[in-house]
């Protein structure tokens, strides 16, 4: 700190590639040994990782400005999905694709999905410009992606297929196990429809080797070979978040919501309905981040009405008032 006044941080010099992510960090306090940085050999210093060799999105028809979705940046804006560690140190990740999608002159109305591994050395793993999850000619997707516990990921999603030409005018959700080689292992559509906006992903999870995914038709409970579980569709709608060993959700009641707590083997531990606040009736009540786990087998909710916050313990009692 020269003259009083605190040290610049070093100026980055960025490569400007497309589809890399550059963190730059530094220490200005102490911070306790739990939380200092590991040790070069167990935390590598890699540089960006360029995970897609092509030209992104691909999109012949249009000029050569308007490719990377606004000013000429070597962006999308609307094409990351999510990612998950392959619990190895490095991640999986997928996205949204448009390699071979149809633009109507004002947005793309189909995509793609494609996922890649990247290890803890900053190798890209799996096949040069990703792993082909879903093609195009099967219409929108909206996915969600969760690790599966043996380095690989099971990819869930949501396809609508309407309005391009050689649409197929019919909608799926499906699920797709994908080992840590980037083998398919598993692929199964769950459920179909001949009528457009019937179906819409919502969120995956997994409790030990129960999948559970969950869509505007309810929710399908999956074991982790990707056999489907017949006849268990919990009916309302809400989000979830799982445990490890056990999955929690809000859902709608009469009067209410409810909490329910199921085991790994879909077996119901508790349930809870509950009143919400006075004045807050017709405020949706379900989206992602409400739920999260105390770290202690309870589940902490929170309500998109007055940000009001319920605790519930690993009984399923209301432990204390609304925060």
């Amino acid at each position: 700190m020269p003259n009083g006044r605190p040290t610049p941080w070093p100026r980055a010099r960025s490569t400007r590639a497309p589809a890399s992510i550059q963190v730059l960090s530094r220490l200005t306090t102490a911070v306790p040994s739990s939380l200092a940085p590991l040790p070069l050999d167990l935390c590598p210093q890699v540089g960006p990782v360029r995970l897609l060799p092509v030209d992104f999105p691909r999109a012949r028809a249009l000029p050569r400005q308007q490719r990377h979705y606004g000013a000429g940046k070597p962006f999308c804006g609307d094409c990351w999905g999510g990612w998950i560690s392959d619990g190895d140190g490095g991640v999986i990740l997928f996205w949204y694709d448009h390699r071979g999608a149809y633009f109507d002159g004002f947005e793309f109305v189909n995509n793609a999905l494609y996922a890649q591994r990247v290890d803890r050395y900053g190798t890209v793993r799996w096949t040069p410009g990703g792993v082909l999850v879903e093609g195009p000619a099967t219409g929108k997707k909206v996915a969600g992606i969760v690790n599966d516990g043996q380095g690989g990921c099971v990819i869930a999603w949501s396809a609508s297929a309407f309005d391009f030409p050689g649409a197929q005018g019919r909608e799926h959700t499906r699920a797709r196990r994908i080992s840590s080689t980037g083998t398919t292992l598993w692929d199964r559509i769950l459920d179909s429809s001949g009528t457009q906006n019937s179906l819409g992903y919502w969120n995956i999870v997994r409790a030990r080797d129960r999948l559970f995914f969950q869509s505007s038709f309810g929710t399908r409970i999956l074991t982790l070979d990707g056999t489907v579980i017949t006849g268990m569709p919990i009916e309302g709608f809400g989000y979830m978040v799982s445990e490890t060993d056990s999955v929690v959700f809000v859902l709608s009641d009469v009067g209410g919501l409810k909490i329910l707590k199921l085991d790994s083997q879909a077996d119901t531990l508790w349930s809870r309905p509950f009143t919400v606040r006075v004045g807050c009736d017709g405020v949706i009540p379900f989206w992602k981040g409400a739920l999260t786990p105390d770290g202690e087998g309870g589940i902490y909710y929170l309500y998109s009405c007055q940000d009001t916050i319920y605790h519930f313990d690993q009984r399923g009692q209301l432990c204390t008032s609304p925060v």
